[in-house]
């Protein structure tokens, strides 16, 4: 039987874990490799880690910490942050990570995504693309920056760009949802989502069971979160977890 993918994702910022709201306001959360060392006893399909400030400041990638965090977990991990190179592609493979996550640069430097994608192959690669609603015209567009800058295209043309320079999966950030606990956007997924010919990942807005059951059914393959997975609902108290053995059945059970 196929196995759905539920991933948490951890954001970061300065080796402190954290967690926005729309990409904003980030809420320190506590330590990192304390939510791996959960992570690992829960048996986590496969972790993203993001480092949410490397981008938007410009500055190196913390290596070191990074390789860190790979040592400590024990599933495949995928990062994304501050990559702006080969040799920095290349130096995240060597530390530990599987799958690199990129986002701005599938606009700003297509040609390097399409040569990582040469060298370490399209299943190492992977497109995240942020997608929210104008405020003035309400539609919905592609953004880069950490959800800051909106770009000229269209997402079915930022979708095809991915697919053309071969990344060998899609994650949907859906900004207005993220970290807002809104449940996740069935509309997004069956308008861009379900038909394409590649691993889709669904994030934003996760609040409860029953709406990664109704995600999985209307078409994403795989289910990502980090507010879901790291604060306790109503009241937003730190609590790291994760789904049930029957909670992880059932989902895999849609697949038959």
């Amino acid at each position: 039987m196929l196995r759905t993918r539920v991933i948490p994702i951890l954001q970061i910022s300065s080796r402190a874990l954290v967690k926005t709201v729309k990409y904003k306001n980030p809420k320190y959360l506590g330590d990192p490799l304390n939510a791996i060392k959960i992570f690992n006893e829960k048996r986590v399909d496969e972790l993203l880690i993001i480092d949410i400030n490397a981008a938007k400041r410009k500055s190196k990638i913390d290596f070191a910490y990074i390789e860190e965090l790979c040592a400590e977990c024990f599933m495949p991990i995928g990062y994304g942050g501050g990559i702006e190179t080969m040799e920095d592609i290349k130096r995240l493979f060597t530390l530990g990570v599987e799958k690199i996550i990129v986002n701005s640069l599938i606009y700003t430097n297509p040609a390097l995504i399409e040569n990582a994608i040469k060298l370490y192959g399209a299943q190492s690669i992977v497109a995240s693309i942020d997608i929210n609603k104008h405020w003035l015209t309400k539609k919905i567009a592609p953004y880069i920056h950490s959800a800051t800058q909106r770009i000229n295209m269209e997402v079915d043309g930022y979708i095809k760009l991915c697919l053309e320079l071969g990344v060998g999966e899609i994650i949907f950030n859906d900004i207005e949802r993220e970290g807002a606990f809104k449940g996740y956007d069935l509309d997004l997924i069956n308008k861009y989502i379900q038909d394409l010919n590649i691993p889709t990942v669904i994030n934003g807005g996760a609040n409860n069971f029953r709406n990664l059951i109704a995600a999985k059914k209307a078409g994403a393959d795989a289910l990502a979160a980090g507010s879901f997975f790291s604060l306790q609902q109503p009241h937003l108290a730190v609590l790291i977890t994760y789904l049930s053995k029957e909670e992880i059945m059932e989902i895999n059970n849609l697949n038959k």
